[in-house]
């Protein structure tokens, strides 16, 4: 069985992984475990029993109920059911952690739902527990490269233009100036935006008359429709450099 996720409309995402999971129970290996056990504890050898004993519960938790708990997982996924697919998967890597499949699984169920953060999260844990020498080791670095290399392009795209504008509209005038000289982008990016971007204008301390004076050449005046200063100082600087079009002038 592959670890895929039933993608029933649509193809798996780019990032998504094939790797096969262990269907092996190795239910014969335990029961031989077992009894061996029984046989040690049947001599009197209480100590020796224990250990088998001990060996007995590490299988059952790796091999039957940690790979039982990653079907289930794929069973709930099948299902949409997102929360109880998740769950039954950090079953799985708590019950044996050493294992990749566990983390791999958590990846793709992640990557499924867009949950960047948290297949990045899974791996990173896989590749501290999983011994190098694990012939699946290799493909979590790989898995978490890829999703690097996925969440660095994610985080390049600009935001689109009304959701940018709509941010800078929240900003102070002050603070829309300072973030125009913080690099060409935002300079462009306020003098080409659309007029209600200075239809409102707040001033207030501690900018003064010289820093206000200097901060003019950024402002275009036609689309001013609204001011608001602190002092009657400031007040009167704005209407010294004749806004024509402003509709409110006031003070805070």
């Amino acid at each position: 069985m592959e670890n895929n996720l039933p993608f029933k409309s649509s193809p798996p995402p780019p990032l998504f992984q094939k790797y096969p999971f262990t269907q092996e129970l190795g239910l014969p290996v335990l029961q031989q475990q077992f009894d061996y056990s029984v046989h040690q504890l049947s001599l009197g050898n209480g100590k020796r029993a224990g250990a088998c004993f001990t060996e007995v519960i590490k299988t059952i938790n790796s091999n039957v109920l940690a790979s039982t708990y990653l079907h289930r997982s794929a069973a709930f996924a099948m299902q949409g059911k997102q929360g109880p697919a998740v769950q039954d998967i950090y079953k799985a890597i708590h019950l044996s952690p050493a294992q990749p499949d566990g983390y791999i699984y958590a990846y793709n169920v992640f990557v499924s739902f867009k949950r960047y953060r948290e297949a990045f999260l899974a791996l990173t844990e896989g590749l501290k527990q999983v011994n190098k020498a694990d012939r699946k080791y290799a493909a979590l670095g790989f898995m978490k490269d890829s999703l690097l290399a996925e969440i660095d392009n994610k985080n390049s795209l600009p935001l689109p233009y009304d959701v940018i504008t709509s941010i800078l509209r929240r900003l102070s005038f002050r603070d829309r100036i300072h973030l125009a000289s913080t690099c060409k982008y935002w300079e462009r990016m306020l003098h080409e935006s659309p007029p209600i971007m200075w239809h409102d204008i707040d001033i207030r301390s501690p900018m003064g008359v010289g820093q206000f004076q200097r901060l003019l050449s950024h402002v275009d005046s036609f689309y001013v429709r609204r001011v608001k200063a602190d002092t009657h100082e400031m007040l009167n600087e704005i209407n010294n450099v004749e806004w024509r079009h402003i509709e409110c002038l006031g003070k805070y």
